[in-house]
């Protein structure tokens, strides 16, 4: 009986996770394709996708080893490029504190996607909210993994026996942010964080085309500190409110 019951909650938290599924297999199978155009290791492709797991970082990672970029602007443009995510588990410290020891993991686990299952999904009767939490996390590295890892074996295939151009393959996580940008406007309703967002993206091109930002590769970097400016703004006049 416990073994159906176990089987039973898998099953149902499962089928939570299977757009995450359809989503992180193609898209780490990208990560991995690219990882391997540039020439990286497969053990790199899975140590990352293990110990760095961040979409968007991973693929950023990729292009600035490439463009030998410094220590500190990997570093500096990794911090920002993830720095959503502290604000993600503000938001769940009080759910959190029942998880115990997974609490560590559950705070590393936590992406775009795993934010978005974890506050809008409802726990099963007689599950956890530990298991529930630790399950949806595992499951959703487990498919990123496991796309990233094919994608690198793919890769370092036709990377030997064939010309294949990789070109085109990191805006997959472009137009999936653009997805979930559109889906997040319309289940929120709320349109002040996509403005903000997009006026900052457009002050920044405008900047580089004029001469005031000189290298393209910093368009993104510049992007995210304006837009955390004005936010950070925003939030200290509402509290003095």
């Amino acid at each position: 009986m416990k073994y159906n019951s176990f089987f039973k909650d898998f099953k149902n938290i499962f089928h939570i996770t299977i757009p995450v599924l359809l989503g992180y297999i193609p898209l780490g199978m990208g990560f991995g394709l690219l990882a391997s155009q540039n020439n990286l290791p497969i053990y790199v492709s899975l140590l990352m996708s293990l110990f760095m797991y961040a979409g968007a970082g991973q693929y950023m990672a990729i292009a600035l080893f490439t463009g030998n970029a410094s220590f500190s602007a990997i570093l500096i443009t990794e911090i920002l490029l993830n720095i959503r995510h502290a604000f993600y588990g503000f938001s769940l410290l009080s759910d959190f504190k029942e998880t115990g020891k997974c609490k560590p993991y559950l705070i590393f686990a936590l992406t775009d996607e795993t934010y978005s299952i974890l506050t809008t999904s409802k726990i099963p009767e007689n599950v956890s909210k530990k298991r529930f939490y630790m399950t949806i996390s595992v499951l959703n590295q487990f498919y990123w993994v496991t796309g990233s890892m094919i994608g690198a074996i793919i890769g370092k295939i036709l990377q030997n026996r064939t010309n294949f151009d990789f070109g085109g393959i990191d805006f997959s996580l472009t137009a999936l942010f653009a997805v979930l940008f559109i889906e997040q406007i319309k289940s929120t309703k709320n349109f002040s964080a996509a403005f903000t967002g997009i006026i900052c993206t457009v002050l920044t091109v405008i900047f580089w085309k004029i001469g005031i930002i000189k290298s393209s590769s910093n368009i993104l970097l510049f992007s995210l500190a304006l837009s955390l400016s004005v936010i950070t703004i925003l939030k200290r006049k509402k509290l003095k409110e």
